[in-house]
C-alpha cells in the first residue's frame, strides 16, 4: 500500500511519544538524575553567594522605603491581628503581605524571607528545565535552566522585600505545569496551572 502523507505521519509519532510519556512517570522517564540533582544544588549555592553578599545593601533592608517598608508595615499590621487589612483597597500585592506575614510569623528574620525566596527561585529554574525538556529535549532544557540561573535578575530580586521575588517562581511553576497538561494530557496538570496562574494573578499590586 502506498505511505501515509507526511502530516499523518508526523501526528502519528506525535501521539506515540504523547502516550509514553503519559503512561511514564516523570522521574522513570527521566535520565541523569543525579546530574540534574547536582545542578540544581549548584544552582541554590550561586543563589545564596548572591544573598549574602547583597545581605547589607540598602535595598535589601526591611527600611529600604517605598514598596518595600510598605511590605514590612502592612505584614506587621496583619501579624498584630488586622488580618483583613481594612478599610479600603491593596494598593500592593495581597500576596506578598501575607507571604511576608507567615515568614515572619514564623521565624521573625528578613534573611529567613530571603533564604525563602531563593528556595522558591532554585525551583523555578528546575521547571524551566522540566518545560524545556517537555517541549525540546534534554538538550535545549540544559540550556535553557543554565540562561534562567545566569539572568543575574532573578538572582538580585529574590534578595530583595518585594512581590517581584515570587514572579520567577509562579511564572515558571504555571507555565510546566500547563505544558505536561499539553503534553500528557492529564487534567489535574491543568487545574495545577490555572491555580498557579491565578495565585500568581493575587501576587500583581492593585488587584
Amino acid at each position: 500500500g502506498s505511505r501515509p502523507p507526511g502530516w499523518l505521519r508526523s501526528k502519528r509519532a506525535s501521539t506515540n511519544r504523547n502516550s509514553r510519556r503519559r503512561a511514564q512517570p516523570l522521574a522513570i522517564r527521566s535520565s541523569g538524575a543525579l546530574p540534574l540533582a547536582a545542578a540544581i544544588a549548584a544552582v541554590f549555592l550561586l543563589k545564596l553567594i548572591v544573598m549574602l553578599q547583597l545581605k547589607d545593601h540598602v535595598l535589601t533592608q526591611p527600611d529600604a522605603g517605598l514598596d518595600t517598608t510598605a511590605y514590612v508595615g502592612l505584614a506587621e499590621r496583619v501579624l498584630g491581628g488586622d488580618a483583613g487589612l481594612g478599610p479600603g483597597l491593596y494598593f500592593l500585592s495581597p500576596l506578598y503581605i501575607y507571604f511576608l506575614s507567615i515568614l515572619l510569623g514564623a521565624w521573625h528574620s528578613f534573611a529567613f524571607v530571603r533564604f525563602v525566596q531563593i528556595v522558591l527561585g532554585t525551583v523555578a529554574v528546575a521547571c524551566v528545565f522540566v518545560t524545556a525538556d517537555e517541549w525540546f529535549g534534554r538538550r535545549a532544557a540544559w540550556i535553557a535552566a543554565a540562561l534562567a540561573t545566569l539572568t543575574g535578575v532573578f538572582s538580585f530580586y529574590e534578595s530583595l522585600i518585594l512581590q517581584t521575588a515570587l514572579d520567577p517562581f509562579f511564572t515558571a511553576a504555571a507555565l510546566a505545569f500547563l505544558t505536561l497538561g499539553l503534553t500528557r494530557e492529564r487534567r489535574r496538570w491543568y487545574a495545577l496551572a490555572g491555580l498557579t496562574f491565578g495565585v500568581h494573578v493575587c501576587n500583581r499590586p492593585n488587584v
